[in-house]
Parts: C-alpha cells; sequence; structure tokens
C-alpha cells in the first residue's frame, strides 16, 4: 500500500467527489508522493477515508492507526481517540487542548510572610524567612518553648531568637552564670550593693554601693552630718542622727527646732485667793505680783499675818525668843516655839483673816501627800 500524508480532516460525515476523465501523455508524481501516468484516462475519487485511483483506494495513515498517531499531545500528555477525535490527558505540571501550557504553581501566591515561593513539578516550596515554618511558612516559630533561660530568668522570642531577662545576681545569654561579687556584702549600713559592667556574655566585673539616706562614702561607711552649719535649733544645740537631727532645747524652750518658748504661767501658779495677784512669764520660770493684801511667792500669805508675824518677834514681843533662837541657830527651838505660836497667831485673826490665811482641802491634801506628813482628815 503507498503511503500518502494526511491532508484531509476526519470527519463524521464522508465525501466523495469524482473527476473527469482526461488522457495523459506524461507521467508525474504528485504533492502526497504518488505516481501516475496521463497517457491513459483514469478516474479519481477523493474521500474523506482515503484517496481511489481508477477504482483502487488508497488509506491515509490516520484512517489507518487512529487520530493520536501523530501524538499531538505536548509536554507527555496522553492522547485519547474516540470517534475519529483525540483528547490529551495532561500531566499536573500542564494544561490546554494540547498540554501546550506550562502551569505556574506559585501563581497563587501561597507561601506567607514574604517567604519565596519555588515553582516545582506539579507543586510548589516556599523557603521561609527566619523565625517561620509550615508549607506555607505560615507558622511562627516560638523559640521559648524549650525554656533555655535558667535560674528563673524571663524568656522573650522574635522570630528565630530569644533573649533572657536575668534575675538578680545572674549573667549570661542563659543566665546560667552566677555573679559572686556582692555575695560578701561589701556595703556598710544598710546600703545595697550594685554590679558595674558587664552584659548578656559577660559576668559584671565590679560593684558600687547605693547608701541608704544618712550615710555616704565608698561603701557607706561616712555618716552624714545632718546638722547644719547653721545650727537649726533656735534656742538649743542640734544632735546628728541617721538621716536627721534633734535638738536639745534651752530650759524654758520646746519644739522641734526650739522654737517655742514655754509659757510658765500656763498652769496658773499664781494664788487664786489674791485676785489681784499677775503672773509674769519669765524664761523658764515666773513670777507673782501680788495684790496690796497678799505676799510670798505665790501671793499666799496676807499682809496682816505678816505684820503681826513681825510685831511677834520684836524684842518685847511673844515671839521674841524665836529671833533669838534664830540668832544662835538653834533650829529645833525655832521651829517649836512657831509651832507654839500659831494657835495665838489664829486666834488673834478675824474670821475673814482666817479665812483667806487658811489652806483649801486641796492644798492641805497636797501638803500631806508631798510633805510627807501625816495628817487627820477628821
Amino acid at each position: 500500500m503507498m503511503s500518502t500524508t494526511n491532508e484531509v480532516a476526519s470527519s463524521t460525515t464522508s465525501h466523495s467527489l469524482s473527476t473527469t476523465p482526461a488522457s495523459v501523455s506524461t507521467s508525474s508524481t504528485d504533492n502526497k508522493g504518488l505516481t501516475t501516468t496521463t497517457s491513459t484516462s483514469s478516474s479519481k475519487t477523493l474521500s474523506s477515508s482515503g484517496t481511489t485511483i481508477n477504482g483502487t483506494t488508497l488509506r491515509s495513515t490516520e484512517s489507518c492507526y487512529g487520530p493520536c498517531y501523530s501524538s499531538p499531545c505536548a509536554n507527555n500528555g496522553t492522547c485519547v481517540s474516540s470517534s475519529n477525535q483525540h483528547v490529551c490527558r495532561c500531566d499536573m505540571d500542564h494544561t490546554g487542548t494540547l498540554c501546550e501550557t506550562t502551569i505556574n504553581q506559585c501563581t497563587s501566591n501561597p507561601c506567607q510572610h514574604q517567604s519565596t515561593c519555588i515553582d516545582r513539578f506539579g507543586y510548589y516550596q516556599c523557603n521561609c524567612p527566619s523565625g517561620y515554618s509550615g508549607t506555607n511558612c505560615e507558622n511562627e516559630i516560638n523559640t521559648c518553648l524549650s525554656i533555655p533561660c535558667q535560674n528563673g530568668a524571663t524568656c522573650s522570642h522574635s522570630f528565630d531568637f530569644y533573649s533572657c531577662k536575668c534575675k538578680e545576681k545572674f549573667t549570661g545569654y542563659n543566665c546560667e552564670t552566677e555573679i559572686t561579687i556582692c555575695l560578701s556584702d561589701p556595703c556598710a549600713n544598710g546600703g545595697e550593693c550594685q554590679l558595674v559592667g558587664g552584659n548578656r556574655f559577660m559576668p559584671p566585673s565590679a560593684y558600687r554601693c547605693e547608701c541608704v539616706p544618712g550615710y555616704k562614702g565608698e561603701l557607706c561607711v561616712e555618716d552624714i552630718d545632718d546638722c547644719p552649719t547653721s545650727n537649726p535649733c533656735k534656742n538649743g544645740t542640734c544632735n546628728d542622727l541617721v538621716d536627721a537631727y534633734s535638738c536639745n532645747c534651752t530650759p524654758g524652750y520646746t519644739g522641734v527646732n526650739c522654737e517655742t518658748e514655754i509659757n510658765e504661767c500656763e498652769s496658773s501658779p499664781c494664788s487664786t485667793k489674791d485676785e489681784k495677784s499677775t503672773c509674769l512669764n519669765l524664761i523658764n520660770q515666773f513670777a507673782c505680783v501680788c495684790g496690796p493684801d497678799f505676799t510670798g511667792e505665790l501671793c499666799r500669805t496676807g499682809i496682816t499675818v505678816v505684820a503681826q508675824a513681825e510685831d511677834l518677834v520684836k524684842p518685847d514681843g511673844a515671839l521674841s525668843s524665836v529671833s533669838a533662837a534664830g540668832d544662835d541657830n538653834n533650829t529645833l527651838a525655832i521651829a517649836s516655839t512657831v509651832s507654839d505660836a500659831l494657835i495665838f497667831v489664829a486666834a488673834s485673826l478675824s474670821t475673814e483673816e482666817r479665812t483667806s490665811f487658811s489652806w483649801t482641802l486641796n492644798e492641805m491634801v497636797d501638803w500631806c501627800t508631798y510633805g510627807g506628813q501625816e495628817c487627820d482628815m477628821k
């Protein structure tokens, strides 16, 4: 059987074409490779299933082997024929009627977090940046999950690395090194030892002392003088304390800085019997200015009693022996004589004078209590 090139598309409907007989005196070869003689009459019919010459039908290669014989599918596509037609089944990396188009697996941008997408045969691959993992680089890597920080340190992660915040007196990238410089407590008087220098990789090489208020110096051994050059105590002396001072006030003054004078008259020391008496507030003391009818330090003694007592101790008085005993420094004689004279003096006074001269019950109790006297309160 002679072969010829298929230039007629296959179809489900048969078509035939008859030619008019002719006489040909020469021979020639047509474009499909068939040789004919023109000196004889011939009758030729063309059909979709082959070429008919002089009653003989020559079938095309496609008609013999089907539409997939010419391997129309590209890129290793599989040709499947059906009813004089073909269908191309493409692999996972190609598409199109003839599998002529290569699929770019990275077209949909599946890789996250700025990762790089690599187009592979039928699939894609993501090259993740530091700190991410997963098929699409969707997972952030937590570098602290392995608990790398030691000695109670706090771990913080960021992308592909972590950092440790060490507790006091530990150092190193993982806080694995204990710092021993301050273990000897070099700072005195409650000072705090603080490390100097060093970093996450190198331990500190020195220390300094943070002194508590009231102390200074390299090791906090110097007491700060809290009494300035200008004495803060207005009426007293300054005592230096730790971060403070106190004042020793001069008698008669009080207050933090001895700024307040004490009012010695506040307790009303002058006798209330003398309604005309006046108390004078002095520095650390007082003075009673008595009215015309009283005398004495506290204005408790009536003038009449004093005058009569003076008359009694005159040389011709009833108590002249008191004066003589006083001259002789005979205190026992003086006490005995005065004791005997009290009744006489009291009897010589009027009722009003005896009342003003007499003690109140409270004064009597005070005298018995603080004087150590045995008093008959009945």
